[in-house]
């Protein structure tokens, strides 16, 4: 390649080559969440959120049932793991388990019989989901993010930084050169 006055271009060595592939990946999924967003966030009537408590023990139930759903178990199995989580199983248990008829009208009858917290946490750390946060976290404007998507955020103000220091370095060499020729 050769500049505008037709001398070659050297190469920077210091320059961080782009790795195009995980940059196309990291917008395919950023796209993906956004679609994910939009419609969930289609799903919450319009106004200042959720304003019904109902509403919300239905919503929260909802996520809950989408979180064991993707987890590829049983119900059964997450709940023996959430009396686990909880410490509700063996011999230092201090409440009794929830049973599994309990569990379902958590789940399928929210308004009726609303989940504690304590169970909404333990759903959400057995099954490894975020679904019932996220419905919560919605409501007042907010966002759920992964460790791993705050670490590629930082990674890309990282990318940032650098691509302007290196303008900044080649700013610096170029007015060398300008002192240069001046001498």
């Amino acid at each position: 390649m050769r500049e505008k006055g037709g001398k070659p271009q050297q190469r920077d060595d210091e320059q961080l080559e782009l790795d195009f592939c995980s940059q196309i990946e990291a917008f395919a999924k950023a796209t993906r969440l956004m679609i994910e967003e939009s419609k969930t966030q289609a799903s919450i009537e319009e106004g200042n959120g959720i304003k019904e408590e109902d509403k919300l023990f239905v919503q929260v139930a909802a996520a809950c049932k989408r979180a064991i759903a993707d987890s590829g178990r049983s119900r059964a199995e997450v709940l023996d793991d959430v009396n686990r989580y909880l410490g509700r199983i063996g011999s230092a248990a201090s409440k009794r388990p929830i049973s599994i008829h309990v569990f379902n009208n958590y789940l399928s009858a929210p308004t009726k019989d609303p989940m504690r917290t304590s169970v909404v946490h333990a759903i959400a750390a057995v099954t490894q989901s975020f679904s019932p946060y996220e419905i919560l976290i919605q409501d007042l404007g907010g966002r759920v993010i992964t460790n791993d998507e705050v670490i590629e955020l930082q990674l890309g103000k990282i990318v940032e930084l650098q691509s302007s220091l290196a303008k900044v370095k080649a700013e610096q060499r170029k007015q060398k050169r300008r002192k240069k020729k001046d001498i």
